[in-house]
């Protein structure tokens, strides 16, 4: 009877063991892939090719290291694309909270590579339109579609600056 009760105890004990040990390295993998986008900010990622930006980084890489970045982990990015405004190419992720948030891909003239710039900017109600753009360390402020310009009424665009 005796043994029984601490045969419980160890395996009791063991099980706890093992789960805080696969909870801790999967703390670790999320905290070098949370970096691993942050340090892909600021640094080439791709070239561009007759005006087309061509990513160096596989899609799926991607999505999976800017989700693991993301603070609130309700929110994640379902897609991304490439796309241009003003004749300025961005990273445009679509997240599962009907928000936006958009990069700047950053022309290196010199040799054609594509930078990933350092802000972030993240809009839900103006996601539908052209969305809050990264200018240098800022964002460009943005109008809610649908919204008079000069009616006063501003969008809720959101930066965040890395480095």
């Amino acid at each position: 009877m005796k043994n029984q009760f601490i045969m419980k105890i160890v395996l009791l004990f063991s099980l706890v063991f093992i789960s805080s040990c696969n909870s801790d390295e999967t703390n670790k993998r999320n905290d070098v892939s949370a970096k691993a986008f942050n340090e892909l900010m600021g640094n080439e990622i791709g070239t561009l090719n007759k005006g087309e930006v061509l990513l160096d980084i596989s899609n799926e890489k991607l999505l999976s290291l800017y989700n693991f970045q993301k603070l609130d982990e309700n929110i994640k990015s379902e897609r991304f694309e490439v796309v241009k405004f003003d004749s300025k190419n961005y990273i445009r992720f679509y997240n599962n909270d009907k928000s936006v948030s958009t990069i700047a891909l950053i022309e290196n003239k010199s040799n054609k590579k594509i930078i990933l710039g350092q802000t972030e900017c993240t809009s839900v109600q103006c996601a539908t339109g052209g969305g809050c753009l990264p200018n240098g360390d800022y964002c460009t402020k943005c109008v809610p579609e649908g919204a008079q310009p000069g009616s006063g009424i501003t969008g809720d665009c959101k930066r965040k600056t890395i480095g």
